[in-house]
């Protein structure tokens, strides 16, 4: 009973999660129709009836929808205009822009292992997340498993401090003991 309650439960998040979603794609669509009519800023009327004050709002609210949707933006940033020294020779640059070369090379290829680590976090989110609602009993045996580990870990560091304590006294009473004998 339990189980087809979840289940239950899944389905309707599901559901409101895409009619979130199909609402949030219409609103973008009618506004992207908007978005490049340029007397549209001098209509105030018109953006009041779109529910905006001015065109910066509205073009914020556009920005906003695209990245909820996962929709690229048109006029996306290029890795040339965000490090434009990179792919000059360093004979042409002078000791400054040399310096600020080697500085984007490293913005450059930290920002590359954060992109990484980024989609490797989302892939791992994407698949625990799969894992819950295909089969929640060996989702939850998984943790249970996890947590078991991470327990068994600190009772042996325990152990392993109780017994770095009771080596010095060990070691007295065997002093003492070859002292009596």
């Amino acid at each position: 009973m339990r189980k087809e309650q979840g289940q239950r439960l899944r389905e309707i998040n599901l559901k409101k999660k895409e009619e979130k979603r199909k609402k949030m794609s219409k609103e973008l669509s009618q506004l992207e129709a908007h978005e490049d009519n340029k007397t549209l800023n001098e209509d105030k009327a018109k953006l009041a009836e779109l529910g905006f004050k001015t065109m910066e709002e509205m073009l914020e609210r556009v920005e906003f929808l695209r990245e909820k949707l996962g929709v690229v933006a048109k006029e996306e940033k290029k890795e040339e205009e965000k490090w434009p020294l990179i792919g000059v020779d360093d004979g042409e640059l002078d000791e400054e822009q040399r310096k600020m070369k080697r500085i984007q090379k490293m913005q450059k290829s930290s920002w590359v292992k954060r992109m990484e680590k980024r989609k490797k976090d989302e892939a791992e989110k994407l698949k625990i997340e799969k894992m819950k609602n295909e089969d929640p009993q060996s989702y939850l045996k998984n943790l249970y498993a996890k947590r078991r580990v991470i327990y068994k870990r600190i009772e042996e560091k325990k152990e392993r401090k109780e017994q770095m304590n009771n080596r010095d006294g060990f070691k007295r009473k065997m002093k003492a003991f070859n002292k009596i004998c």
